[in-house]
């Protein structure tokens, strides 16, 4: 909680990177954020590296070999790896970034947390489902013309115009930073060549989302989603049943935001177990507690 108190005064003094969060659409769920941490106690130490990450202080590999160089910094750094690799790889060809180490970095551990939590297929449904409610329109309007556009998944209309759309193309940065409450634009195949281009989209703005009967697609990402938040959801027979029993109610932004809240938590999850083989590939952590332990002497 201290780490979101001190994103929102980070935010407070303008400069280069305080002006990119503000424009990269972070600063739009910033709140949100701040409550689903209080909501997901559990998770913690996962929305601590989450709201770092937001505030662009994601250390890579290459800021890790500049900081040693300061005489200002105590660490020491645990890999030989080449300072345009990653270490978690071991890999000098490979560089290293946020959507790197959450997607596509080989690291054993971190392939196995990565499939444990299934945060790579959700990252995928998550942007098929933003990049199919890309429009010209306002947030609002979005909302309001949702149900139109759900009767058929591959027509939108772009800024009036009639588009077809087969597929959708995204990378590990791209993905990341949906994840992150970010706003990105998802290039799509099977556009018409007049098309103009789609506007940003964060998971924030598609407010209020439900899945639609019959679409197989919002189906299985309602279904992902449910998995993530541990919800149970009944079918008509056991509903009926279950009238009386009492149920836990909803938070508000739990309603409005169910695609966030997902994102994010799963992002948190897979932080608060990712961080800590990252942090001991990227530091030597003997070194650094002999040094503050001669500090004190």
């Amino acid at each position: 909680m201290r780490t979101l108190a001190n994103e929102q005064q980070f935010r407070r003094i303008s400069c280069k990177t305080t002006d990119n969060y503000a424009v990269s659409g972070y600063r739009q769920s910033a709140k949100a954020v701040i409550q689903l941490a209080g909501m997901h106690p559990n998770l913690a130490a996962g929305f601590h590296h989450v709201s770092k990450a937001r505030q662009g202080s994601f250390i890579t590999w290459k800021q890790a070999n500049k900081l040693v160089t300061s005489t200002k910094f105590f660490g020491k750094l645990a890999s030989d790896t080449d300072k345009e690799g990653c270490p978690c790889c071991k890999k000098n060809d490979v560089a290293d970034s946020f959507g790197h180490f959450i997607f596509d970095c080989d690291n054993k551990d971190l392939k196995e947390i990565r499939k444990k939590t299934g945060i790579k297929e959700f990252a995928a449904q998550l942007a098929k489902e933003v990049s199919r409610q890309q429009t010209g329109s306002s947030s609002s309007k979005n909302t309001n013309n949702i149900r139109t556009r759900h009767n058929n998944n591959n027509i939108l209309h772009v800024q009036d115009v009639r588009v077809t759309r087969s597929a959708t193309t995204y990378n590990a940065d791209t993905l990341a930073k949906l994840l992150l409450g970010g706003r990105a634009s998802l290039q799509n195949t099977g556009s018409t060549a007049a098309t103009p281009t789609s506007p940003e989209t964060s998971v924030f703005d598609l407010q209020n989302w439900q899945q639609v009967q019959g679409n197989k697609d919002h189906t299985k990402l309602q279904e992902t989603i449910d998995k993530i938040l541990k919800v149970e959801v009944a079918d008509d027979k056991r509903r009926e049943k279950k009238k009386t029993k009492k149920t836990k109610k909803k938070k508000k932004i739990q309603m409005e935001q169910p695609l966030f809240e997902a994102s994010t938590v799963i992002l948190a999850q897979y932080l608060q177990a990712g961080m800590i083989v990252r942090t001991k590939v990227l530091w030597d952590l003997s070194a650094s507690s002999q040094r503050s332990n001669a500090g004190q002497s």
